[in-house]
């Protein structure tokens, strides 16, 4: 049988339209944030001229990316597997903030990541060294020049490199922002759900027994959370670029508030 003969499906279609039906008025409400995301985009093309706006336009950019995966798990009623990656949306919202107001760390930002190339290499070199070996040596060579070039940015009065980019860690950055209280409530939960503790592993469980996706569990709060950090890291955008879109972000914001019933 060749695959022309059936239809391929991935996910709940058909569970996804009572998703929508259940939550039509967050989705339209994360739609209309997606045309203020994009215009903002399209102002950072040519409004993003310091190092840190380049830095902080990322990692919106990625932000934005995550959240069309939390839509599409959430919408498959995959609620928990949604909210694993609001996790990775709350550390890149809150890093592009606390980028925009220390504009001066976002050149370790980006420098770490000759650090991390680097120890990669020298990772794949023990475990498996013929493979290490494919690399043009001149590439290598490229690595090691980078890392060295750099390496003293990150390094400790003992001699030890760091294994961070920033000696602060995403609690601190969080607390420093004014929003500790998110690290510490659905931020921490996914982490959980994440790592696979006792609360992130019986969270997939109901009376006992395993639960049986698709489902309406979780979805509420990853929507919320993924609807939450976009509309930040959107703000985070427009104050870094100076780029006059704050009315909208206000409508952006009270729309937030009504459809998910926040006084």
């Amino acid at each position: 049988m060749s695959i022309e003969q059936f239809e391929v499906v991935f996910g709940s279609p058909g569970f996804a339209r009572e998703i929508y039906a259940a939550y039509s008025a967050q989705f339209d409400a994360i739609s209309n944030l997606e045309i203020l995301m994009n215009d903002l985009f399209r102002f950072s093309d040519d409004g993003a001229r310091e190092p840190s706006q380049a830095v902080v336009c990322l990692l919106v950019r990625v932000t934005g990316e995550l959240l069309n995966d939390v839509l599409l798990l959430a919408g498959h009623g995959r609620g928990i597997a949604a909210i694993i990656i609001t996790r990775s949306m709350f550390e890149r919202t809150v890093t592009a903030e606390y980028l925009r107001r220390n504009p001066g760390d976002a050149e370790d930002f980006r420098q770490y990541g000759h650090i991390q190339k680097w120890n990669r290499y020298q990772e794949l070199s023990k475990s498996s060294p013929e493979k290490a070996k494919e690399i043009a040596p001149e590439t290598v060579t490229k690595w090691e020049a980078d890392y060295r070039s750099v390496v003293s940015r990150f390094t400790g009065k003992g001699g030890k490199v760091r294994k961070q980019w920033h000696k602060k860690r995403i609690s601190e950055m969080a607390r420093d922002i004014d929003r500790l209280k998110q690290y510490e409530t659905p931020y921490s939960l996914a982490a959980s759900f994440h790592h696979g503790n006792f609360e992130g592993v019986t969270a997939y469980f109901d009376h006992g027994s395993l639960r049986v996706s698709p489902s309406h569990c979780w979805v509420k709060q990853a929507l919320e959370s993924a609807h939450c950090y976009l509309l930040q890291a959107l703000d985070t955008l427009n104050e870094s670029l100076h780029a006059g879109s704050d009315e909208g972000i206000r409508a952006a914001e009270e729309e937030f508030k009504r459809v998910w019933t926040i006084k």
